[in-house]
C-alpha cells in the first residue's frame, strides 16, 4: 500500500500531536526526580546529538554568523522551556497544555500587529 503526501502529512501531523503532547505528561513525572534545569538539559542534549547525526555532512557549512543566531535563538527557546516546565510545577499538564496551544492562534495575531505598517491619515 502505497500512502500518498496528504496521508503522510496527516499522519505526520498525528505522531507529532502524539510526542508533543505527551511531552507534557513526561516533564511532569520527571519533575518528581529532576529539577528543571536539569530536565531541559537533557531534552536539549538529546535533540543536540539527533541533530548532530541526522546533520552531520552540513557542519562544513557553520560559520561564526550561525552560530550567533543559533545561539540567539537558542537561548529564547531555552527560556521558553525553562519558563513552561518551571509552569508545570505550579500547575496541570492539561492547563499547560492548553496554554502552549494558544500559541497557535495568538501568536499570528501578534505577528500582523507588530508587523502591521501604520497608514498615514489622509486630509479631508
Amino acid at each position: 500500500m502505497k500512502l500518498n503526501k496528504e496521508t503522510l502529512g496527516k499522519l505526520g501531523l498525528l505522531i507529532t500531536a502524539i510526542i508533543w503532547g505527551s511531552g507534557f505528561t513526561f516533564s511532569a513525572i520527571a519533575l518528581d526526580y529532576f529539577t528543571t534545569f536539569r530536565i531541559i538539559a537533557m531534552r536539549f542534549s538529546i535533540a543536540f546529538v539527533i541533530l548532530l547525526v541526522l546533520n552531520y555532512k552540513q557542519l562544513k557549512q557553520i560559520n561564526k554568523t550561525y552560530l550567533f543566531k543559533g545561539e540567539f535563538i537558542g537561548s529564547i527557546l531555552f527560556l521558553a522551556y525553562f519558563l513552561q516546565t518551571t509552569g508545570l510545577e505550579y500547575t496541570t499538564s492539561s492547563k499547560k497544555s492548553f496554554l502552549t496551544a494558544v500559541n497557535v492562534v495568538l501568536v499570528p495575531f501578534i505577528v500582523w500587529i507588530v508587523t502591521v505598517e501604520l497608514q498615514p491619515l489622509k486630509e479631508k
